[in-house]
This record gives C-alpha cells, sequence and structure tokens, in this order.
C-alpha cells in the first residue's frame, strides 16, 4: 500500500474515533447519533454544489448504501447505550473487515494479498480476544449490537467500494451519501418527535457539526482509497481507530481497560502493520 494512502488512512482512522467517541460521551445517545447524522447532511448541503456530481450508474449503489447507513447508526446509538465504547468500538470495527475481506474475494473477485491475509488473520484474533473479555461492565446485548453493526458495515463497505467507482467522483459520491442518510433520519424523528426531539438536537447540535464533518471526511478518505487499492485491504486499514478508540474511552472517558483488552489491541496494531506491508 503506498504510504501517502497509508498516512490518509490513520487520520480518517483517527477521525472516525473521535466522533464515535463524541456519542459515547453523550448522556443521549440516540439525539446524538442523529445529530452527527445530521451534521454530516449539513456538511454535504454546504460543499456539494462545489464537487463534482456522480455519475447516474452509481445512485442504486447509494440507496441501498443510504438504507445500510441509517441502520448502522441506530445500532451504533443502541450498542453505546448498552455497553462501554472499550467493549463494543473494538468488536463494531474489528469484526467488519474479516466480513468484507470474504465479501469482496467472493462476490467482487477481488485479490487479496498473502500478507493481508495474515494481517486480517492477526486483527480477528484482536477481536476474538475482546469478544470473549468480560469485565465488571461486560453486556452480552452490547456484544450482539455490535457484531450485528459490523455486519451492517462490511455492507455498506462493499456497496460503497463498488459505487465509488461507478461514480467516477468519489467526493461527490460520499457527499451524496451522508445527505440522503442524515436527511432521513432527521425527517423521520422530527415527524415522530416533532418538537421535544428538535429541543433535544438543538442540546447536541455543536457534537452534531463536529462529529458529523469528522465522519464525513474519515469516511470520505476511505470511499477515496477505495479507488486506489482493494476494499478488503481498506476496510482493514482504518479499523485502527479501534487503537484511537481505546486511547480516546481511557483517557478522555474515563473507562477501564484490562490487560487482556491492551493485548488485544496490540494484537489488532500488528494485524495493521501487517497490512501496511502487503
Amino acid at each position: 500500500m503506498p504510504s501517502s494512502v497509508f498516512a490518509l488512512l490513520m487520520g480518517a482512522a483517527a477521525l472516525h474515533a473521535f466522533w464515535n467517541a463524541l456519542i459515547r460521551g453523550a448522556e443521549d445517545r440516540v439525539a446524538t447519533t442523529i445529530a452527527v447524522a445530521g451534521g454530516a447532511a449539513f456538511v454535504a448541503v454546504v460543499v456539494l454544489p462545489f464537487m463534482d456530481q456522480p455519475a447516474r450508474a452509481s445512485w442504486p449503489f447509494l440507496v441501498l448504501s443510504t438504507v445500510i447507513h441509517i441502520i448502522s447508526y441506530l445500532l451504533t446509538a443502541r450498542a453505546y447505550h448498552e455497553a462501554d465504547m472499550t467493549q463494543v468500538y473494538p468488536l463494531m470495527r474489528g469484526a467488519a473487515p474479516l466480513m468484507t475481506a470474504f465479501a469482496a474475494v467472493l462476490w467482487l473477485r477481488e485479490t487479496v494479498p498473502t500478507m493481508a491475509w495474515v494481517g486480517i488473520a492477526v486483527i480477528s484474533c484482536g477481536i476474538g480476544s475482546l469478544v470473549l473479555a468480560r469485565h465488571h461492565n461486560w453486556s452480552g446485548k452490547g456484544v450482539i449490537y455490535a457484531l450485528v453493526n459490523a455486519l451492517a458495515i462490511a455492507g455498506y463497505s462493499i456497496i460503497d467500494g463498488q459505487g465509488v467507482r461507478a461514480a467516477q467522483a468519489p467526493a461527490g459520491y460520499v457527499l451524496w451519501v451522508f445527505l440522503l442518510t442524515g436527511t432521513a433520519m432527521l425527517a423521520w424523528n422530527l415527524a415522530l418527535g416533532r418538537h421535544a426531539f428538535a429541543v433535544r438536537l438543538a442540546h447536541h447540535a455543536w457534537r452534531g457539526v463536529s462529529g458529523g464533518a469528522g465522519s464525513v471526511c474519515s469516511y470520505g478518505i476511505a470511499l477515496w482509497a477505495m479507488t486506489r487499492v482493494s476494499i478488503a485491504v481498506v476496510s482493514a486499514t482504518r479499523e485502527c481507530s479501534i487503537v484511537f478508540g481505546t486511547l480516546i474511552a481511557v483517557i478522555f472517558l474515563g473507562e477501564r481497560v484490562s490487560v487482556r483488552r491492551v493485548v488485544a489491541t496490540l494484537c489488532i496494531v500488528l494485524g495493521t502493520a501487517l497490512l501496511r506491508l502487503s
């Protein structure tokens, strides 16, 4: 993988951990999740007029991706409601690359280098250790929500990997993804809650705008990278966000982390390094 692509993916990983920490650190995680989606839509509205628009061939992918992104946002909020970030974030982000790699090979017929498979396998070992690592605030429901969300993440990664290649305009494609997703989530929840929900959103406005901007930049970098290297390798590499997420959770959210989790996180780092060499 080119050094420039790898460096940008590390930045994307840090941004992804940042906006997830904003949701985990909020009291009202559902409202904050939707505020982040709305913030991303706001960023898209502002920037889209200055970008090339995606080709018509990419629109079926956009529609399907929007549906899966909405499901993923809701699963994220539920996972953080049930468990600590140090438990569910590594599962959501770490299990997805293995699922994505198999889908890319079996469905898209992509070729994944041997070293990349070794890296993905090492990451998976770290994930398996995290699944088994019970601690003072261990939650079975949190694990279930996290793993189902990992499946959703793998789903939209594959769909968007195809869509962004068909779009011939990576920035325009990713902005439309966030515009459609955020608008749909805001409209649905405002229709249900109206004034009360609008007040909840306003209370989390700063988290929404900052988290939304981070979300757009993080995923935009990942989709751009998918036009340069294989979807499976990009998906696995950006999951170094697990390391950033663990650091944020421990340092800023005051969550405790066991020795097993530290070792598991180091396995993920090692797997990411192997992917860099692939």
